[in-house]
């Protein structure tokens, strides 16, 4: 079963100005959609935007599995090879 560990609101900010290249966090809330002030009041309260995160990989193709868990869950990869087997 997968664990839970707590993802901070700093990790998050991080890796998407990472994965973005931008410098600081007015340039990556202007990427986001979203505007400066917004993003630092969510910095200040440490509440991730949920919404333009899910926004940002909808238009961008980023997976959400690698923007939070910076995994890449292929389960339909694992059901196209077991499948092949069956049928082989």
């Amino acid at each position: 079963m997968y664990k839970y560990e707590k993802y901070s609101y700093e990790e998050f900010i991080l890796r998407l100005r990472s994965i973005e290249n931008k410098k600081n966090d007015r340039q990556l809330a202007l990427a986001m959609e979203l505007r400066p002030d917004t993003l630092a009041q969510m910095k200040m309260r440490a509440k991730i935007p949920f919404e333009s995160a899910i926004g940002y990989c909808e238009k961008t193709g980023y997976s959400l599995d690698k923007l939070f868990f910076d995994k890449d869950f292929k389960a339909s990869d694992d059901r196209d090879r077991k499948s092949t087997r069956l049928n082989s």
